[in-house]
């Protein structure tokens, strides 16, 4: 048994008496390393060749108290097995900690319970590279200071317990690295979003205006189908006046044959002019009344004729100006369905893109897409959307959580370091108290060896004794070796907060740094709820126009698409309808333009046979009444 004196025990004695094994038993019991060129422990127990037997057990026990006053002893068991000639085998049996309790009670820890090896260091208040590299170093690495860096920044890292720190550091730099990664995604993300919200609402004004463009054209069709009643009208008035034109043609017909009577009664009166007419002065002024009335009556028949073909020709020229029209309507109907197909065929490959990247399911990409599909993304994009939405605010959330929690530990942190600074200058000024009540003790010990030569022996033993009872209560009293200890665990302490907050202080500043991308995301986040609610409002809306579009009280997405399209080729039909019909019109304005102009000819050629004979009749003065031409007249 071995009793370590403070502040300082000496161990002495000649070469392989044992002062070495001594510090490798404590740096063993405390540590649990071997020493080194020990074969892991082989050679550190006595050999089991030498002493004649196959086993031998070795025990090493360590008593320590803690800061706190506390006595505890720590015991390693282990033994040494020779199993053949050339091998041997070492085992640990056990570890041991017990403690005595405030009530006497001795308590045990075994190393099956707990952690031996970090139990006994912490119980120490000294770190287990502190026992390794400083106090129980081994004279074999105790030139470590002057070894290479890499190795020398090792072991200063473990004494001082850096590599926690540069862990925990470089773990605050990956989250931090990870936090502005998502931060960097998330901002991409709502990019991506806002440009497929612009596109959506690209697509979405591009269905208004094609079903404001076919309610426009429903409105023409129905204004064209007016229009198609009154052509129609015309058209049986046209049929009528056609009709009227027949027989005056026929009327025509017949003067013409009246004419060639008369031309050849003229040819038969001027055979009979040799004879006397018998017929009287009254009745061939009659018979030429008669004639002048019926010329007059076919020259009348011959202005209403040309009145009603000018009116033809106006209403001809009327009709072709609305076919031009119709005809145009009828292209921009076609460019607009065509306009209408491409902005679908957008739409859908804008769809199909979005489908792709965000791996969205259940959409039927096989063939053309319906309104049901276009839906369907829609609400899938809205739901993307909103899960972006909420991992924005979980983020935002985290981050302000955490700027309380750095707020709440720097806070605490201050607390603490102003307290144990506090108790620090305490401690420091007690242990000045004790120190000089220690001098003066030592001044008045010395003061006493002086006086030995003047006293009796059995005096200076008494007053020795009483000495040195006065210094070891004095010790015993003022506890200098608790308060070294407690003025060292406040330093530590101090300097583990001074860490702390350095770090939760840098941390602070990081988290302040990421306030303006979190305003940022904010803005953004603002943005994309406010085109989301328009959006929404906009297909709501839209859901309106086509109700009132196809005419019904609800709109079933499955047959949307079908009703669309049986509406649109029911437009179109009858778009071509009313174009046939206009042709068929066309066509009968101009047969009739062309019996029109034939009749005017035959007008115009007969006015001037007519004209030609009266012309002739004067120049030969020739009287054309007689007898029979009356007769003829009303047979005519």
């Amino acid at each position: 048994t071995i009793e370590f004196f403070k502040p300082l025990t000496i161990i002495v004695g000649a070469n392989g008496s044992g002062k070495t094994t001594i510090i490798e038993a404590l740096k063993f019991v405390t540590t649990g390393e071997q020493p080194p060129l020990s074969d892991k422990g082989k050679s550190f127990v006595h050999d089991p060749k030498i002493r004649g037997v196959a086993v031998v057990k070795g025990k090493v026990m360590l008593g320590f108290q803690t800061a706190d006053s506390k006595a505890f002893v720590g015991t390693r068991i282990f033994q040494l097995t020779q199993k053949t000639k050339t091998k041997r085998e070492y085992k640990l049996i056990d570890s041991v900690l017990r403690m005595m309790d405030g009530s006497g009670e001795e308590k045990a820890i075994s190393q099956r319970c707990a952690d031996f090896d970090k139990q006994v260091p912490l119980l120490m208040g000294v770190s287990k590279a502190v026992l390794e590299n400083v106090i129980f170093c081994h004279q074999e690495d105790s030139n470590w200071p002057l070894s290479d860096s890499k190795n020398l920044k090792k072991k200063f890292d473990d004494i001082f317990a850096a590599t926690r720190w540069t862990k925990a550091q470089e773990s605050i730099y990956k989250l931090r690295k990870q936090k502005a990664s998502d931060a960097k995604k998330m901002e991409a993300n709502i990019g991506i979003l806002n440009s497929n919200l612009q596109t959506a609402q690209k697509i979405e004004s591009t269905i208004r205006e094609l079903s404001t463009g076919m309610k426009t054209n429903e409105e023409k069709m129905k204004v064209w189908e007016t229009k198609r009643g009154e052509n129609l009208g015309k058209l049986e008035k046209l049929q009528g006046m056609s009709k009227n034109l027949s027989q005056l043609t026929s009327k025509i017909e017949g003067q013409k044959a009246f004419m060639k009577s008369l031309v050849h009664e003229k040819e038969k009166a001027k055979k009979e002019l040799k004879e006397d007419l018998t017929d009287s002065t009254e009745d061939l002024k009659k018979g030429k009344t008669e004639i002048e009335a019926q010329i007059q009556q076919s020259q009348k028949s011959i202005r209403t004729v040309e009145n009603r073909q000018v009116e033809a020709g106006k209403l001809r020229s009327r009709y072709e100006k609305e076919l031009n029209r119709i005809t145009s309507q009828i292209g921009e109907a076609k460019a607009r369905e065509k306009q209408f197909k491409s902005d679908r065929a957008l739409c859908q490959d804008i769809t199909m893109r979005c489908c792709d990247k965000y791996r969205f399911t259940g959409i039927d990409q096989s063939g053309q897409m319906d309104i049901e599909s276009f839906e369907l993304v829609r609400s899938k994009l809205a739901k993307y959307a909103d899960e972006q939405t909420a991992r924005l605010m979980s983020h935002k959330q985290d981050a302000k959580r955490q700027d309380s929690e750095c707020e709440g530990r720097i806070s605490r942190l201050i607390v603490n370091l102003n307290r144990l600074q506090e108790q620090s200058a305490m401690k420091e000024a007690a242990k000045r108290k004790h120190q000089s009540r220690l001098n003066s003790i030592d001044i008045e010990k010395r003061s006493i060896k002086d006086q030995i030569g003047s006293h009796s022996d059995s005096n200076i033993n008494e007053q020795i004794n009483e000495t040195e009872e006065r210094l070891k209560r004095l010790r015993e009293e003022s506890n200098l070796k608790g308060l070294e200890q407690k003025i060292e665990d406040i330093g530590r302490a101090i300097d583990e907060n001074m860490k702390n907050l350095e770090y939760l202080r840098l941390q602070q500043s990081d988290l302040s740094g990421q306030k303006e991308v979190r305003n940022r995301l904010k803005y953004r986040q603002r943005g994309v709820n406010q085109l989301k609610t328009e959006l929404q409002e906009k297909v709501e809306s839209r859901e309106e126009e086509l109700k009132r579009l196809l005419d019904v009280s609800q709109i079933d997405p499955k047959n949307l698409d079908r009703e669309f399209k049986i509406c649109l080729r029911s437009a179109t039909q009858e778009l071509r309808d009313d174009e046939k019909l206009l042709n068929e019109v066309d066509q009968k304005i101009s047969s009739t333009q062309g019996e029109l102009r034939s009749t005017k000819g035959n007008l115009e050629k007969i006015k001037a046979g007519i004209q030609r004979e009266r012309e002739r009749f004067k120049r030969n003065n020739v009287d054309i009444r007689e007898k029979n031409l009356p007769a003829h007249i009303k047979e005519a």
